[in-house]
């Protein structure tokens, strides 16, 4: 325990001292590997805590962060090893003590940036913000000191040092965060779910060099947005929709569609709305009886936006025209998410994103009993505690702790929306059997491509059940 002790407050000492540019000795001594171990065990630790720091509302847990995180050791240890530098197990203990200890410091300084920002962006309603800029000069200190204080823990690692060992110690550093998918082991409604690895960001410079090349030609076709003037057409576009719906037909049972794109993060979102409103349209007889809300400056003119405001009124507006004991109500939102939280974003418009109590407590304040709740998002699973009853069946595209796929611009559909509307629901009018269908297609899709399962998931009450093999073929058809 006591030479336990002392390769801490060793380590700590040098850390310090490589931190705040003070002298160190060259070729310090290496560690035991339970004294490496609690190292790793402290800079996890503080991984979790930043995470948190940053998470937001309604944080979870994330064990592919943890995964991630270890493959990053694992590849730091290799390339410091191939550099000729770690050939020496006590050299390379070294390196990744200092490499713990530092990483620690920089996830604390992070974590109190972090706290920060929520602080000012939840818990103060926005009503203090300082400006952006600050907390971007901020963050870029702190990298500055993270990148210097590497290079100065290579520069001292070895008594004799090899050609350019800053500059050695800094690139094994740096190589995992490049290739390593980033996942944070604790997330929540602020966490950024952006991967930052080497293939991310050279396409993220492809796009970006093609848009600037393509700005003049498509500039002219993007429209300016009045931001104030859309909030205020918002009623009108509204009223405009549910006026429009057709009462339900006398002596049988009726569908009523409601579709949702609440992020104008990517094309296919819109695009998978218009397709699965068309589909219902044309198969179950929701003709007259649908409605969409989108987020999309292509639709902004004339569809209300999808936020959590206009789908209360969308809702209680379809609740009043449809017969609530008779009749179904679909309801199909594809967004990015996470866990409790759908992504509702629109740049220019401060929009809160959707959780489960708020669409329970909207589907409340409708009337609406029968309905169907489909949501092609991350983590969507997370959803089905507060909404599941007896009389509604819900279809998640992935479980509430993994994610799903096929969110990108160039996509007509998400990878769950394809398979259900555009396969499985083109062959059969069973919600049921449909997505037992579109669950095959998927697993087959990403085993195909080596991709981590969504696991789809399923609950239906008895009653809406029941409801929906009553109604059959003739009840949905026109």
């Amino acid at each position: 325990m006591k030479r336990f002790l002392a390769e801490m407050r060793i380590t700590l000492r040098r850390v310090v001292r490589l931190g705040t540019f003070r002298r160190v000795a060259r070729g310090a001594a290496g560690v035991r590997p339970l004294t490496l171990l609690a190292q790793f065990g402290i800079s996890l630790s503080m991984v979790a805590i930043t995470d948190a720091a940053w998470a937001g509302r309604n944080p979870g847990f994330e064990e592919w962060g943890i995964i991630t995180a270890l493959a990053g050791w694992a590849i730091f240890a290799a390339t410091i090893v191939l550099l000729g530098g770690g050939k020496s197990s006590g050299r390379l203990s070294r390196a990744m003590a200092d490499l713990a200890g530092l990483g620690t410091i920089y996830m604390l300084l992070l974590a109190a940036m972090g706290t920060s920002v929520v602080v000012f962006t939840n818990w103060l309603n926005d009503q203090i913000i300082p400006h952006p800029g600050i907390w971007q000069t901020v963050l870029s200190l702190i990298i500055l000191w993270m990148l210097i204080s590497l290079w100065r823990a290579g520069s001292r690692l070895w008594s004799t040092p090899p050609r350019f060992p800053g500059a050695r110690y800094l690139f094994a550093a740096l190589i995992p965060i490049l290739l390593i998918p980033q996942q944070p082991i604790v997330f929540g409604s602020n966490t950024d779910w952006t991967r930052f690895d080497v293939w991310y960001l050279a396409r993220s410079a492809f796009d970006t060099a093609r848009d600037a090349a393509t700005k003049d030609d498509t500039a002219s076709d993007v429209p300016e947005i009045d931001f104030e003037a859309t909030l205020y057409r918002q009623p009108s576009l509204l009223d405009k929709a549910v006026s429009g719906l057709l009462p339900s037909p006398q002596g049988r049972s009726q569908i009523y569609f409601l579709g949702l794109a609440p992020s104008s993060a990517q094309d296919v979102f819109r695009k998978e709305v218009a397709g699965a409103r068309a589909l219902f349209d044309a198969r179950f007889g929701t003709s007259g009886r649908s409605i969409a809300l989108i987020n999309s400056v292509d639709t902004i003119a004339d569809t209300p936006l999808a936020n959590v405001s206009n789908l209360g009124l969308a809702l209680d507006g379809i609740g009043k025209v449809m017969n609530r004991d008779k009749d179904v109500l679909v309801l199909f939102i594809t967004t990015h998410g996470s866990k409790e939280i759908l992504s509702v974003s629109f740049p220019g418009f401060n929009l809160n994103q959707i959780t489960p109590e708020q669409l329970l407590e909207a589907f409340t304040k409708s009337g609406i009993k029968n309905k169907v709740v489909i949501i092609s998002a991350c983590h969507s699973g997370s959803f089905i505690p507060a909404l599941k009853g007896d009389d509604t069946l819900i279809l998640t595209a992935a479980s509430a702790d993994k994610t799903s796929f096929g969110c990108s611009n160039e996509r007509e559909w998400t990878y769950f929306g394809d398979a259900l509307f555009n396969h499985a629901l083109k062959d059969t009018r069973s919600f049921s059997l449909a997505f037992t269908k579109a669950s095959e297609i998927i697993k087959g899709w990403e085993l195909e491509q080596k991709l981590t399962a969504s696991e789809p998931q399923i609950s239906m009450g008895s009653s809406i059940s029941r409801l929906l093999e009553t109604m059959g073929s003739e009840a949905v058809m026109q």
